[in-house]
Protein backbone atom coordinates (compact mmCIF):
# COMPACT_ATOMS: atom_id res chain seq x y z
CA UNK A 1 0.00 0.00 0.00
CA UNK A 2 1.42 3.45 -0.95
CA UNK A 3 2.45 6.09 1.54
CA UNK A 4 -0.14 8.67 2.57
CA UNK A 5 0.84 12.11 1.25
CA UNK A 6 0.06 13.68 4.64
CA UNK A 7 2.40 11.42 6.63
CA UNK A 8 5.63 13.17 7.54
CA UNK A 9 8.73 11.03 7.30
CA UNK A 10 11.17 10.49 10.17
CA UNK A 11 14.10 12.92 10.22
CA UNK A 12 16.66 10.29 9.22
CA UNK A 13 14.74 9.47 6.03
CA UNK A 14 14.90 12.97 4.55
CA UNK A 15 18.34 12.38 3.04
CA UNK A 16 17.47 9.15 1.21
CA UNK A 17 16.96 10.86 -2.16
CA UNK A 18 20.53 12.16 -2.06
CA UNK A 19 21.65 8.64 -2.96
CA UNK A 20 19.96 9.00 -6.36
CA UNK A 21 21.67 10.69 -9.28
CA UNK A 22 19.95 13.46 -11.25
CA UNK A 23 19.41 11.03 -14.12
CA UNK A 24 17.80 8.46 -11.80
CA UNK A 25 15.49 11.10 -10.31
CA UNK A 26 14.54 12.27 -13.81
CA UNK A 27 13.81 8.69 -14.89
CA UNK A 28 11.49 8.11 -11.95
CA UNK A 29 9.76 11.48 -12.49
CA UNK A 30 9.05 10.53 -16.10
CA UNK A 31 7.71 7.19 -14.95
CA UNK A 32 5.41 8.99 -12.49
CA UNK A 33 3.92 11.17 -15.24
CA UNK A 34 5.95 14.38 -14.73
CA UNK A 35 8.11 16.36 -17.17
CA UNK A 36 11.56 16.97 -15.62
CA UNK A 37 14.13 19.41 -17.00
CA UNK A 38 17.86 19.88 -16.29
CA UNK A 39 18.64 22.99 -14.23
CA UNK A 40 22.07 24.55 -13.77
CA UNK A 41 23.55 23.61 -10.39
CA UNK A 42 22.84 25.99 -7.49
CA UNK A 43 20.58 28.17 -9.66
CA UNK A 44 16.95 28.23 -10.79
CA UNK A 45 17.94 28.60 -14.44
CA UNK A 46 17.14 25.78 -16.91
CA UNK A 47 20.23 24.34 -18.57
CA UNK A 48 18.65 24.46 -22.07
CA UNK A 49 16.92 27.42 -23.74
CA UNK A 50 14.37 25.20 -25.47
CA UNK A 51 13.19 23.63 -22.21
CA UNK A 52 9.51 24.72 -22.57
CA UNK A 53 9.01 22.61 -25.69
CA UNK A 54 11.62 19.87 -25.30
CA UNK A 55 10.95 16.42 -23.84
CA UNK A 56 14.07 15.49 -21.89
CA UNK A 57 15.42 12.01 -21.36
CA UNK A 58 17.40 10.77 -18.33
CA UNK A 59 20.58 10.90 -20.42
CA UNK A 60 20.19 14.70 -20.62
CA UNK A 61 20.76 15.02 -16.86
CA UNK A 62 24.37 15.32 -15.76
CA UNK A 63 25.28 14.38 -12.19
CA UNK A 64 26.21 17.97 -11.34
CA UNK A 65 22.88 19.50 -12.44
CA UNK A 66 19.75 20.14 -10.44
CA UNK A 67 16.37 18.80 -11.53
CA UNK A 68 13.41 21.00 -12.34
CA UNK A 69 9.79 20.14 -13.03
CA UNK A 70 7.61 21.69 -15.72
CA UNK A 71 4.23 22.91 -14.56
CA UNK A 72 1.19 23.11 -16.84
CA UNK A 73 -0.67 20.40 -18.72
CA UNK A 74 -2.65 19.46 -15.64
CA UNK A 75 0.03 20.25 -13.00
CA UNK A 76 0.20 23.53 -11.06
CA UNK A 77 2.36 24.76 -8.22
CA UNK A 78 1.16 27.04 -5.42
CA UNK A 79 4.34 28.94 -4.55
CA UNK A 80 3.73 30.67 -1.21
CA UNK A 81 6.53 33.21 -1.47
CA UNK A 82 6.31 34.99 1.89
CA UNK A 83 8.78 35.55 4.72
CA UNK A 84 6.37 35.25 7.66
CA UNK A 85 5.99 31.61 8.65
CA UNK A 86 2.60 32.26 10.26
CA UNK A 87 1.17 33.65 7.00
CA UNK A 88 2.69 30.79 5.01
CA UNK A 89 1.23 28.19 7.35
CA UNK A 90 -2.22 29.79 7.31
CA UNK A 91 -2.34 29.93 3.50
CA UNK A 92 -1.15 26.34 3.35
CA UNK A 93 -3.83 25.31 5.84
CA UNK A 94 -6.49 26.90 3.63
CA UNK A 95 -5.13 25.18 0.52
CA UNK A 96 -5.23 21.80 2.23
CA UNK A 97 -8.70 22.51 3.62
CA UNK A 98 -10.08 23.27 0.15
CA UNK A 99 -8.04 20.90 -2.03
CA UNK A 100 -6.48 18.23 0.17
CA UNK A 101 -2.81 17.51 0.95
CA UNK A 102 -0.53 17.96 -2.05
CA UNK A 103 3.21 17.41 -2.29
CA UNK A 104 5.18 20.03 -0.35
CA UNK A 105 8.65 21.24 -1.37
CA UNK A 106 10.79 23.52 0.77
CA UNK A 107 13.84 25.42 -0.42
CA UNK A 108 14.11 28.55 1.70
CA UNK A 109 11.93 28.32 4.81
CA UNK A 110 9.33 29.50 5.54
CA UNK A 111 8.46 29.69 1.83
CA UNK A 112 6.92 26.54 0.39
CA UNK A 113 5.69 25.09 -2.91
CA UNK A 114 2.59 22.87 -3.04
CA UNK A 115 1.85 20.67 -6.08
CA UNK A 116 -1.70 19.91 -7.25
CA UNK A 117 -3.53 18.78 -10.38
CA UNK A 118 -5.66 21.38 -12.16
CA UNK A 119 -7.10 21.51 -15.68
CA UNK A 120 -8.55 25.04 -15.86
CA UNK A 121 -5.51 27.15 -14.80
CA UNK A 122 -3.40 27.42 -17.94
CA UNK A 123 -1.03 30.32 -17.28
CA UNK A 124 0.84 31.79 -14.36
CA UNK A 125 -0.96 34.17 -12.00
CA UNK A 126 0.30 36.25 -9.10
CA UNK A 127 -1.58 37.34 -6.00
CA UNK A 128 0.36 40.05 -4.19
CA UNK A 129 0.43 39.59 -0.42
CA UNK A 130 0.69 42.19 2.33
CA UNK A 131 4.39 42.68 3.11
CA UNK A 132 5.74 41.05 6.25
CA UNK A 133 8.55 43.54 6.76
CA UNK A 134 10.99 40.61 6.77
CA UNK A 135 11.70 40.32 3.05
CA UNK A 136 15.21 41.20 1.83
CA UNK A 137 15.57 44.42 -0.10
CA UNK A 138 14.18 44.11 -3.60
CA UNK A 139 12.12 40.99 -2.83
CA UNK A 140 8.33 41.08 -3.14
CA UNK A 141 5.94 38.69 -1.40
CA UNK A 142 3.18 36.92 -3.27
CA UNK A 143 1.25 33.73 -3.87
CA UNK A 144 2.39 32.61 -7.31
CA UNK A 145 0.41 30.02 -9.25
CA UNK A 146 2.87 28.24 -11.57
CA UNK A 147 1.28 26.82 -14.71
CA UNK A 148 2.22 26.41 -18.37
CA UNK A 149 5.56 27.99 -19.22
CA UNK A 150 6.98 27.80 -15.70
CA UNK A 151 9.15 25.33 -13.82
CA UNK A 152 10.24 24.71 -10.25
CA UNK A 153 13.42 23.10 -8.95
CA UNK A 154 12.60 19.83 -7.20
CA UNK A 155 16.07 18.44 -6.45
CA UNK A 156 19.38 20.21 -5.95
CA UNK A 157 20.98 22.95 -3.87
CA UNK A 158 19.10 26.19 -3.21
CA UNK A 159 21.15 29.18 -4.48
CA UNK A 160 20.54 31.32 -1.39
CA UNK A 161 20.59 28.83 1.49
CA UNK A 162 23.26 26.53 -0.02
CA UNK A 163 21.19 23.67 1.42
CA UNK A 164 19.30 20.95 -0.47
CA UNK A 165 15.68 21.36 -1.47
CA UNK A 166 13.58 18.84 0.41
CA UNK A 167 10.09 17.37 0.39
CA UNK A 168 8.16 17.34 3.63
CA UNK A 169 6.16 14.19 2.89
CA UNK A 170 7.10 12.21 -0.22
CA UNK A 171 9.05 13.25 -3.30
CA UNK A 172 7.33 13.36 -6.71
CA UNK A 173 9.79 10.71 -7.90
CA UNK A 174 8.74 8.29 -5.15
CA UNK A 175 7.76 5.10 -6.96
CA UNK A 176 5.12 4.11 -4.42
CA UNK A 177 3.36 7.42 -3.73
CA UNK A 178 4.72 10.17 -5.99
CA UNK A 179 2.67 9.63 -9.14
CA UNK A 180 1.06 12.66 -10.76
CA UNK A 181 -2.29 10.89 -10.75
CA UNK A 182 -2.24 10.66 -6.94
CA UNK A 183 -2.17 14.44 -6.47
CA UNK A 184 -5.44 16.06 -5.35
CA UNK A 185 -7.48 17.59 -8.18
CA UNK A 186 -8.53 21.24 -7.75
CA UNK A 187 -12.14 22.04 -8.70
CA UNK A 188 -13.03 25.46 -10.05
CA UNK A 189 -15.55 26.38 -7.33
CA UNK A 190 -13.05 25.40 -4.62
CA UNK A 191 -10.36 27.45 -6.31
CA UNK A 192 -12.59 30.55 -6.47
CA UNK A 193 -13.41 30.28 -2.76
CA UNK A 194 -9.76 29.69 -1.78
CA UNK A 195 -8.49 32.63 -3.83
CA UNK A 196 -11.16 34.96 -2.42
CA UNK A 197 -10.20 33.98 1.12
CA UNK A 198 -6.48 34.52 0.56
CA UNK A 199 -7.06 37.86 -1.15
CA UNK A 200 -9.36 39.10 1.61
CA UNK A 201 -7.18 37.88 4.48
CA UNK A 202 -3.62 38.32 3.21
CA UNK A 203 -3.91 40.61 0.16
CA UNK A 204 -1.64 43.60 -0.30
CA UNK A 205 -4.35 46.12 0.63
CA UNK A 206 -4.28 44.96 4.25
CA UNK A 207 -2.67 47.12 6.92
CA UNK A 208 0.78 45.89 7.87
CA UNK A 209 0.75 43.75 11.00
CA UNK A 210 2.12 45.59 14.03
CA UNK A 211 5.22 44.45 15.86
CA UNK A 212 3.08 43.85 18.96
CA UNK A 213 0.75 41.53 17.06
CA UNK A 214 3.70 39.66 15.56
CA UNK A 215 5.25 39.12 18.99
CA UNK A 216 1.93 37.95 20.41
CA UNK A 217 1.47 35.50 17.53
CA UNK A 218 4.96 34.08 17.96
CA UNK A 219 4.50 33.89 21.75
CA UNK A 220 7.98 35.27 22.33
CA UNK A 221 7.35 36.47 25.85
CA UNK A 222 6.71 33.45 28.06
CA UNK A 223 5.20 34.58 31.37
CA UNK A 224 6.03 31.24 33.01
CA UNK A 225 9.80 31.55 32.62
CA UNK A 226 11.34 33.51 35.49
CA UNK A 227 14.99 33.08 34.52
CA UNK A 228 17.06 36.23 34.27
CA UNK A 229 18.01 35.04 30.79
CA UNK A 230 14.34 35.13 29.76
CA UNK A 231 14.00 38.65 31.15
CA UNK A 232 17.11 39.66 29.21
CA UNK A 233 15.58 38.32 26.02
CA UNK A 234 12.04 39.67 26.40
CA UNK A 235 12.98 43.22 27.38
CA UNK A 236 14.38 44.19 23.98
CA UNK A 237 14.28 43.30 20.30
CA UNK A 238 16.80 40.65 19.30
CA UNK A 239 18.96 41.19 16.20
CA UNK A 240 20.61 38.63 13.94
CA UNK A 241 24.04 39.73 15.15
CA UNK A 242 23.02 39.37 18.78
CA UNK A 243 21.73 35.83 18.24
CA UNK A 244 24.94 34.97 16.40
CA UNK A 245 27.05 36.15 19.33
CA UNK A 246 24.94 34.26 21.87
CA UNK A 247 25.17 31.07 19.81
CA UNK A 248 28.96 31.43 19.71
CA UNK A 249 28.99 30.40 23.40
CA UNK A 250 27.26 27.09 22.57
CA UNK A 251 28.96 24.01 21.12
CA UNK A 252 27.17 22.89 17.92
CA UNK A 253 28.55 19.39 18.60
CA UNK A 254 26.49 19.18 21.81
CA UNK A 255 24.14 16.31 22.64
CA UNK A 256 20.94 15.87 20.66
CA UNK A 257 18.59 17.12 23.41
CA UNK A 258 20.62 20.30 23.87
CA UNK A 259 20.87 20.82 20.10
CA UNK A 260 17.11 20.38 19.75
CA UNK A 261 16.42 22.89 22.54
CA UNK A 262 18.68 25.45 20.85
CA UNK A 263 16.92 24.85 17.54
CA UNK A 264 13.46 25.33 19.05
CA UNK A 265 14.59 28.39 21.01
CA UNK A 266 16.07 30.16 18.00
CA UNK A 267 13.09 29.23 15.81
CA UNK A 268 10.76 30.81 18.37
CA UNK A 269 12.20 34.18 17.33
CA UNK A 270 11.00 33.73 13.76
CA UNK A 271 12.04 32.27 10.42
CA UNK A 272 14.36 35.21 9.70
CA UNK A 273 16.86 33.62 12.11
CA UNK A 274 17.08 30.42 10.04
CA UNK A 275 20.36 31.40 8.34
CA UNK A 276 22.03 32.36 11.62
CA UNK A 277 20.98 29.07 13.22
CA UNK A 278 22.07 27.02 10.18
CA UNK A 279 25.51 28.66 10.17
CA UNK A 280 25.93 27.65 13.82
CA UNK A 281 24.51 24.13 13.49
CA UNK A 282 26.49 23.23 10.37
CA UNK A 283 29.72 23.50 12.38
CA UNK A 284 28.71 20.49 14.48
CA UNK A 285 30.75 17.33 13.92
CA UNK A 286 28.48 14.72 15.50
CA UNK A 287 25.53 14.92 13.11
CA UNK A 288 24.82 15.19 9.38
CA UNK A 289 24.66 18.89 8.58
CA UNK A 290 22.84 18.21 5.30
CA UNK A 291 19.69 17.23 7.21
CA UNK A 292 19.77 20.26 9.53
CA UNK A 293 17.32 22.29 7.37
CA UNK A 294 14.75 19.48 7.58
CA UNK A 295 14.89 19.42 11.33
CA UNK A 296 14.45 23.20 11.56
CA UNK A 297 11.21 22.93 9.61
CA UNK A 298 10.04 19.84 11.48
CA UNK A 299 10.40 21.17 15.03
CA UNK A 300 7.56 23.04 16.72
CA UNK A 301 7.87 26.36 18.51
CA UNK A 302 5.15 25.29 20.93
CA UNK A 303 6.18 23.60 24.16
CA UNK A 304 7.70 26.17 26.48
CA UNK A 305 11.20 26.46 24.97
CA UNK A 306 11.89 30.07 24.07
CA UNK A 307 15.04 31.95 23.18
CA UNK A 308 15.38 32.70 26.88
CA UNK A 309 16.35 29.03 27.31
CA UNK A 310 19.13 29.52 24.76
CA UNK A 311 20.31 32.64 26.57
CA UNK A 312 20.45 30.70 29.85
CA UNK A 313 22.60 28.03 28.17
CA UNK A 314 24.91 30.72 26.81
CA UNK A 315 25.25 32.31 30.23
CA UNK A 316 26.26 28.95 31.67
CA UNK A 317 28.81 28.77 28.86
CA UNK A 318 30.39 32.07 29.91
CA UNK A 319 28.32 34.69 28.09
CA UNK A 320 27.89 38.05 29.84
CA UNK A 321 24.29 38.72 28.89
CA UNK A 322 24.28 42.23 30.35
CA UNK A 323 27.29 43.22 28.27
CA UNK A 324 25.78 41.71 25.14
CA UNK A 325 22.49 43.56 25.77
CA UNK A 326 24.29 46.89 26.15
CA UNK A 327 26.37 46.21 23.04
CA UNK A 328 23.33 45.87 20.80
CA UNK A 329 20.84 48.13 22.62
CA UNK A 330 21.71 51.36 20.82
CA UNK A 331 21.63 49.72 17.42
CA UNK A 332 18.30 48.00 18.10
CA UNK A 333 16.75 51.20 19.46
CA UNK A 334 17.82 53.07 16.34
CA UNK A 335 16.29 50.41 14.10
CA UNK A 336 13.12 50.42 16.21
CA UNK A 337 12.74 54.19 15.75
CA UNK A 338 13.17 53.88 11.99
CA UNK A 339 10.65 51.06 11.74
CA UNK A 340 8.08 52.54 14.09
CA UNK A 341 6.17 54.50 11.48
CA UNK A 342 6.02 51.63 8.98
CA UNK A 343 5.41 48.66 11.28
CA UNK A 344 3.26 50.01 14.10
CA UNK A 345 0.47 51.42 11.98
CA UNK A 346 1.50 54.97 10.97
CA UNK A 347 -0.58 56.05 8.01
CA UNK A 348 1.30 56.51 4.75
CA UNK A 349 -0.20 59.61 3.10
CA UNK A 350 1.42 58.90 -0.26
CA UNK A 351 -1.09 57.70 -2.83
CA UNK A 352 -0.21 54.09 -3.67
CA UNK A 353 0.00 52.86 -7.20
CA UNK A 354 -3.16 50.92 -7.98
CA UNK A 355 -2.53 47.44 -9.35
CA UNK A 356 -4.78 44.39 -9.63
CA UNK A 357 -4.12 42.02 -6.73
CA UNK A 358 -4.35 38.99 -9.00
CA UNK A 359 -2.56 39.34 -12.27
CA UNK A 360 -1.49 37.11 -15.12
CA UNK A 361 2.25 36.76 -15.46
CA UNK A 362 3.13 35.39 -18.90
CA UNK A 363 6.89 35.63 -18.36
CA UNK A 364 8.64 34.47 -15.21
CA UNK A 365 12.19 35.83 -15.27
CA UNK A 366 12.95 34.37 -11.87
CA UNK A 367 12.26 30.83 -13.12
CA UNK A 368 14.05 31.18 -16.44
CA UNK A 369 17.04 33.39 -15.64
CA UNK A 370 19.47 34.12 -12.84
CA UNK A 371 18.27 37.14 -10.80
CA UNK A 372 20.57 40.18 -10.83
CA UNK A 373 22.70 40.70 -7.76
CA UNK A 374 21.81 43.76 -5.73
CA UNK A 375 24.65 46.08 -4.60
CA UNK A 376 25.61 45.56 -1.00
Amino acid sequence: MGQNLSEKRPWNEYSRSQHLSSAEIAEQLIGNGFCPIPVKAKTKKPAFNDWPTRAFQPSDFKNSCSVGLKTGNGLIGLDIDHYDHIVVQQIRNEAERYFGVGLARIGQPPKILLLYRCDFITKKQTLKLAPSGKAPEGKSEALEILAKGQQAVVSGIHPETNAPYFWETVEPWDIAAGQLGRLPQIRENEWTAFLAHVQETFGQTLKTTSKHDIKQSLNLNSSGDEHRAENFHSNHETSLEEVEEILSYLDPSCGYDTWLSVTMGVKSLGEQFYGTWLSWSSKGTNHESNVDPRKWYAVSTVGGISFGTVCQMAREGGADLSAIAKKYKSKNDTEKTILKGDVEGKVNTAKPEIEPLLQDDPVDLWDNFDPPKLPE
